[in-house]
């Protein structure tokens, strides 16, 4: 991973800058270090990065939760959902019953407890958030609460658990276009077909005796 930028440093705003302040940062900075302004193209390319981030909601929420961020060139949301797909039928194929399994029945039953799953992941840190929150506005504090160590400790947390929210979003939407993927295959489970791998003892050893009760 490249080293990281200080996003609000670039546009030389504060962590708390309105969408209207960033644009406005984002005007004069880019004014200032274009090529065309004897600016130079790496400040140029640094501010531009700097507002696709921040005035991004959710790639913002990520950067100020956690310092980084990722900016990918294409949507890898079917890549995701194949992944999750090969990875469960993966699973199944080298299960010692494959042959009597209603395989892609059984690899959407499992997609749909992983989206259940995380479903109720969503709705119990969704929770988290609402009882931080309350915590939060039953603090008295003589500080200014944008700098109080008490208050970003909490704030900080909230945003934490936002961007948990919305990776699990995310999974939620792999696995839903991953169940679709079902639907492309069928699997012939006739159980007739098992007698072919049965192993008779006599073939083993063609001397062998069968027993006899």
């Amino acid at each position: 991973m490249m080293p990281q930028k200080d996003l609000h440093k670039i546009l030389g705003i504060k962590k708390t800058a309105t969408k209207g302040e960033i644009k406005s940062a984002f005007r004069s900075k880019a004014k200032s270090t274009h090529p065309d302004k004897n600016g130079k193209q790496n400040e140029f390319s640094d501010v531009n990065l700097a507002y696709r981030i921040l005035s991004d909601d959710k790639k913002r929420l990520v950067y100020e939760a956690t310092g980084t961020y990722e900016e990918r060139a294409e949507d890898q949301t079917e890549n995701q959902a194949r992944e999750l797909f090969l990875t469960i039928f993966n699973e199944l194929i080298n299960t010692e019953n494959i042959l009597t399994l209603h395989l892609f029945d059984e690899v959407k039953e499992r997609l749909l407890a992983t989206r259940e799953h995380n479903k109720k992941v969503v709705v119990i840190l969704t929770g988290k958030i609402s009882k931080l929150e309350k915590v939060r506005k039953k603090i008295k504090s003589n500080h200014d609460k944008s700098s109080d160590p008490v208050f970003t400790l909490i704030d900080q947390q909230i945003k934490q658990i936002r961007v948990a929210i919305l990776n699990t979003e995310v999974t939620i939407k792999h696995t839903e276009l991953a169940l679709t993927l079902c639907n492309n295959y069928s699997f012939d489970n006739d159980k007739e077909d098992l007698s072919q791998f049965t192993i008779n003892p006599i073939q083993l050893n063609p001397f062998a005796r069968p027993f006899r009760f």
